[in-house]
Order: C-alpha cells, then structure tokens, then sequence
C-alpha cells in the first residue's frame, strides 16, 4: 500500500523525459517578471462580480438586438423570394392565346424551307 512517506523520495521528482519542453515551459511561467500569485479581497470579488454581470447583460442585450435584426433580414429575404417566385411562376405560364397562335403558324412550317 503506498503511503505520503513513499512518493516523499527525491527519485520521483525527476523528470521522466530529460529536458522537458513543458517543465521548461512551467519554469518561464513561474520566473516570468512580474508574476505573482492574485492576491484578492472581498471587495475586488465583489467589484469583478458586478464588472462581469453589468458585461453579461451588455451581452445578452446585445445578442438579442442581433436576433431581431437577424430575423428581419430573413424575413425580408424570405418575402422577396416569395415575391420573385410568384412573378417568375406568373412568367413562365404560357399565354393562351400565344398557344393557340404558335399552334396555327406551326401547322405551316411543313411548307417553308428545308433547313
């Protein structure tokens, strides 16, 4: 059974891989100019606390704009789309009287010229 007093021995604080990149990486971090441990009180909790909340709302006040705005495009696109849809089905439907017309010329077209 392993105890504190078993992993207390020095061997098991080398590293496994000799010059770790990330040993070498947490070193900087540590010895980095300027790096301290945040030292916090009650009041600058508190006062973080309101910063975030007064951006939370900011945020979602702002994502809410963006939705409206976002659903009025598709809307407006959507409304277009059903705009030109109904003048292009209106212009695709053949005219009566042009059929009859094409009908009668092209009953002709036997007597013209070959081609």
């Amino acid at each position: 059974m392993s105890t504190k007093t078993t992993f207390q021995d020095d061997k098991y604080l080398q590293p496994v891989l000799e010059d770790d990149a990330l040993l070498f990486c947490l070193d900087d971090l540590i010895d980095a100019e300027g790096f301290e441990p945040a030292e916090t009180s009650p009041q600058d909790s508190a006062r973080r606390v309101d910063e975030l909340q007064e951006q939370l709302a900011a945020l979602q006040s702002q994502f809410t704009d963006y939705r409206a705005t976002v659903e009025k495009t598709l809307d407006d696109r959507w409304t277009s789309n059903d705009d030109s849809a109904t003048s292009n089905d209106q212009r695709n439907k053949p005219d009566p009287e042009k059929e009859i017309d094409d009908s009668y010329f092209n009953s002709y077209s036997y007597n013209g010229p070959s081609s």
